[in-house]
């Protein structure tokens, strides 16, 4: 699962939730393109921590930007 945050062109935060990597790389083109300066763009994918197991959100952002 991913979770995408980002800043709309009005300033207001939005948050989407996904399991499809090509959506989430639509949603992150989309942001960039609205507010390129100011997106705040963060995705985040849900991993299981090698270590002990847990369900962690690891940051993958610079795999869609």
């Amino acid at each position: 699962m991913f979770r995408i945050t980002w800043r709309t062109g009005a300033g207001r935060t939005a948050l989407a939730k996904t399991y499809d990597a090509t959506t989430v790389r639509k949603l992150a083109n989309d942001a960039v393109d609205a507010n390129p300066e100011g997106n705040e763009l963060r995705v985040c994918q849900l991993v299981t921590c090698p270590i002990v197991g847990d369900h962690i959100w690891a940051d993958v952002t610079a795999d869609f930007v």
